[in-house]
């Protein structure tokens, strides 16, 4: 072989290197950004927000997502992940963070038009019959801070706060809304049309948390039922799993 055949196959080689499927179609590259809101507004731990005729002001606000997956127009699905944690709580602390949100980086999906995302918020049920200590340690459903015995579930998201009650700047109230067990998984299904191609596209996934709190009536009433983690108590945090189809949402 001379030279310039050895180089001719480097070239055809590397042609094919980048188009991996049998079919000779390209992949390309996807970013989920996740960005947490109250009111359209970016959600900053301890920050002051209005909330009825008050405010109120998150401390925690973090659940798991899994089975992540999504369809091309033609209703192909590719899965994307099985389980991540998105730790609002930590990185919301201020304002620059809050606008940034997670983003989670995905490969290898085929080059073409889509028009679907589902994303599973909670702990499928086939793993929500598992505990923390079947995973290892850098798994996201090792964490044991995210399981309650009492449920024999994992806690699918966490929500807490202050609220002011008494309207005068004090935050005397604390709020607690822990999701959890298997009728609480909800997946939710962001139709929209976006193009995967050679370049990284980018898709940003707005969490409002000010909708999680919707009631036929207006807002949740807080202070009537402030603490619910409660497994033979459904009520508020049925209504918060039933609200995640209003609030989470593909930004266009």
């Amino acid at each position: 072989m001379n030279k310039y055949t050895f180089f001719l196959f480097l070239a055809i080689l590397s042609v094919f290197s980048c188009t991996p499927d049998d079919d000779g179609i390209g992949t390309g590259f996807l970013n989920l950004n996740f960005k947490a809101e109250f009111d359209g507004e970016p959600l900053v731990m301890f920050n002051e927000y209005d909330y009825a005729d008050t405010k109120l002001l998150f401390s925690q606000a973090d659940f798991y997502i899994t089975h992540v997956e999504v369809e091309d127009v033609s209703g192909v699905v590719q899965n994307l992940d099985a389980v991540r944690f998105l730790d609002f709580t930590t990185v919301n602390k201020n304002a620059d963070n809050a606008a940034e949100g997670i983003t989670y980086f995905y490969n290898d999906l085929i080059i073409g038009e889509y028009d679907k995302i589902r994303i599973g918020i909670g702990v499928d049920a086939e793993n929500n019959k598992k505990k923390p200590a079947d995973f290892d340690s850098n798994n996201p459903l090792s964490k044991t801070g995210y399981y309650w015995t009492a449920w024999d579930s994992y806690i699918f998201m966490k929500i807490q706060g202050q609220y002011d009650e008494a309207k005068d700047g004090t935050f005397g109230l604390g709020y607690l809304f822990h999701t959890g067990k298997d009728e609480l998984y909800r997946t939710i299904e962001l139709p929209g049309t976006f193009v995967i191609g050679e370049d990284t596209t980018t898709i940003e996934v707005g969490i409002d948390f000010k909708k999680l709190f919707n009631t036929s009536s207006g807002l949740f009433d807080i202070p009537a039922n402030p603490v619910n983690h409660d497994p033979d108590n459904l009520g508020p945090i049925q209504m918060i799993s039933d609200n995640l189809s209003e609030a989470v949402y593909m930004k266009q």
